[in-house]
C-alpha cells in the first residue's frame, strides 16, 4: 500500500506541475492575458537561457548535498558528526 501512496504523490505532483506549466504558457503567450498584464512573448533564447540558469542552481545544490553527505559518512567513520541527515534532506529555502 506505501507504494501506491508514493506513486499516487509522484502523479498528483507531475500534474500539478503540468498545470503550472500550461498556465505560465497562457501567461507568457496569450494575447488577452498579455495585454491585460502588459507582458510580452518570450524568445526562444530567453527559455534557452532560463533552463540554463535553473538547472545550473539544481545542479550546483545536489552537488552539495553530495559533498556533504560524504564529509559526513568520511567524519561518522571517525566517530564526528558534520550536519544531521535531517539538514541534508530538507529543501533549500532562499
Amino acid at each position: 500500500m506505501a507504494q501506491f501512496g508514493r506513486w499516487l504523490t509522484v502523479a498528483i505532483l507531475g500534474i500539478a506541475i503540468g498545470v503550472l506549466i500550461i498556465f505560465q504558457l497562457g501567461f507568457t503567450y496569450l494575447a488577452p492575458m498579455r495585454s491585460l498584464f502588459g507582458t510580452t512573448a518570450i524568445d526562444f533564447s530567453i527559455w534557452l537561457r532560463i533552463l540554463f540558469v535553473s538547472s545550473s542552481v539544481l545542479f550546483l545544490v545536489e552537488l552539495e548535498k553530495y559533498v556533504v553527505r560524504h564529509m559526513n559518512r568520511n567524519k561518522q567513520s571517525r566517530g564526528m558528526k558534520f550536519f544531521s541527515t535531517n539538514e541534508i534532506d530538507q529543501p533549500h529555502c532562499h
